[in-house]
């Protein structure tokens, strides 16, 4: 009998995190979406860019965005879980209407800095699928620049600027179009 249900929802969250962790990106694929925050300049009351944020991964057992991210690292799924919510958020962008004056902020986890070159290679080619011009700019944040792998950040994403934000254990690279 067809039920029009997908496994992720006749399966329950904490059995399906227990048995499938090996294939968190598969499982992220069928649930995980962008939200969108508004980012908007406090004097006018114009929004001048959106922070993509990770939702969805409650439905296969994992509480918050950084729970599924921690669970990737571990088993090494998290630069294949990041492309992966990376290239949705700039697609979705792409379709916004005021997406050409607009600025994309993608949290990345600083965990990916060492596969810096590859995950930054993979974002150029989705702005450029999306036909996006990058505006490349980095958090400078004490609990980024504690990481050792971060003073080499610029290095490999040429362009970076002084703090965008801040949040557990991410950096912010916006895309912007002009």
């Amino acid at each position: 009998m067809k039920t029009g249900m997908s496994l992720a929802a006749t399966v329950a969250p904490d059995v399906l995190r227990r048995y499938a962790s090996d294939q968190i990106v598969t499982l992220a694929k069928l649930v995980v979406e962008n939200a969108f925050q508004p980012i908007v300049e406090a004097g006018t009351g114009t929004v001048f860019g959106y922070e993509s944020l990770m939702r969805g991964q409650d439905r296969i057992g994992y509480d918050t965005p950084v729970d599924i991210l921690d669970e990737a690292h571990q088993a090494g799924q998290l630069l294949q879980l990041e492309q992966m919510v990376a290239s949705r958020a700039l697609a979705k962008f792409a379709t916004l209407s005021n997406f050409s004056t607009s600025t994309l902020f993608l949290n990345l986890d600083v965990r990916l800095i060492p596969h810096g070159e590859s995950l930054v290679e993979t974002l150029l080619q989705h702005l450029r699928k999306a036909n996006i011009p990058p505006s490349p700019s980095a958090s400078n944040s004490p609990s980024v620049s504690t990481i050792p792998a971060c003073r080499n950040f610029p290095a490999w994403f040429p362009g970076c600027a002084r703090p965008v934000s801040s949040w557990r254990s991410t950096i912010s690279a916006s895309a912007m179009a002009r």
